[in-house]
Parts: C-alpha cells; structure tokens; sequence
C-alpha cells in the first residue's frame, strides 16, 4: 500500500504547479494581504476589472508630497535565499505620461541593510512589465545617500532575512492613481 501511495502523492505535487516561486499576487479575487504606505491611503483598492488580466489593485495620491508604495504582505518576507539569481515581476499601469518623477522603483529591507532597483522608463497608460534580476549584474544598489551598487553579500543578506518589499506606486508630481498587477517573486 505505501508503494502505490508514493507516485499519487508525486503526480498531485505535479499537477498543483509546485515550483520554487517565493510568492506570486495575481488580485484576481482579493488583495492578497497588500497594504500601501507613503501619500496614499493604507489599503490598496481591489478593481475586479481592469487588470493584465482580470483583478489588480490601486493607490490614489493625497497629495501630500511623499512617494507612496504597494507594500508586499508577509508571504514575501522572511528567509527568501532561493530567490537568489532568479527575477521579481510586476506590472504597473499609471494614470499620466506628464509631470513624471524619479524615484526608488523597488526597496528591500534585510537585517541592516535596504537595497533598491531603479527601471529604466516610467510606466505608461497601458500595462507597462517590469522585471528585476536578483544578482549582482542588475542595477541593485544600496539605499545609502552615495547609492554604491549592492555587493552579492548585501542581495544575500537582504534575502536571508527580508524585512519589506515595496514597489513605487507614485510616478507624478501631482494627483495620480495606479495600479499593480501580476506579481511574481523568485521566477526564472
């Protein structure tokens, strides 16, 4: 009987997608323990249309002059090291193509140290795909005033104990609204 129990269990491991993804947020049904923080309201809003496809949640500006972020939940904190060399993924969709800042695009926070991932272009008025390789050759830095690149010891450190994921919501010197979808962390 235990023989025959074996390849069952294998074949159903295979059949629900097991993989070595830390965490995945698709917002198809609920926003999957997101939260926000900087000049926007706490809590993301869930569009049950809208998204890339289907769900995706959105952060309004108050305007009160601080950049505000998606905030990953705790399904994405903790010991993370098998992320290593592999990619986060999101997708953002911005509400203006006017008045667009600079700023911290991604922010990890380990035991004593952030770093921080900068994209190369603003998101536009459609779904804009963003991906960012968790290795040396990337673009990470250290959140530092001298933003030096990260060293494999800081993104390892970082990984070993992840405090907070943050990924910017705010592109616009202004009132905005976007919005993220289909977020993948430890992906190939």
């Amino acid at each position: 009987m235990r023989a025959a129990a074996l390849p069952i269990l294998v074949l159903a491991g295979a059949l629900s997608g097991c993989s070595d993804v830390v965490a995945s947020s698709d917002f198809e049904t609920n926003d999957d323990g997101w939260s926000m923080t900087g000049d926007v309201a706490p809590k993301p809003e869930l569009h049950a249309t809208g998204g890339n496809p289907g769900g995706c949640i959105c952060g309004l500006d108050l305007m009160q002059s601080d950049i505000w972020y998606f905030v990953a939940p705790g399904k994405y904190l903790g010991n993370v090291s098998r992320a290593w060399g592999k990619r986060l993924t999101w997708d953002i969709k911005g509400s203006s193509t006017f008045f667009l800042i600079k700023g911290r695009d991604v922010v990890m926070q380990g035991p004593g140290v952030s770093i921080v991932f900068n994209v190369t272009d603003f998101p536009g008025l459609d779904w804009t795909p963003y991906a960012a390789t968790l290795d040396v050759n990337s673009g990470w830095q250290l959140d530092t005033p001298d933003h030096p690149d990260a060293t494999e010891a800081d993104i390892k450190s970082v990984l070993s104990d992840l405090h907070a994921l943050r990924i910017r919501g705010e592109f616009v010197d202004g009132p905005d609204h976007e919005c993220l979808d289909n977020v993948e962390f430890g992906i190939k």
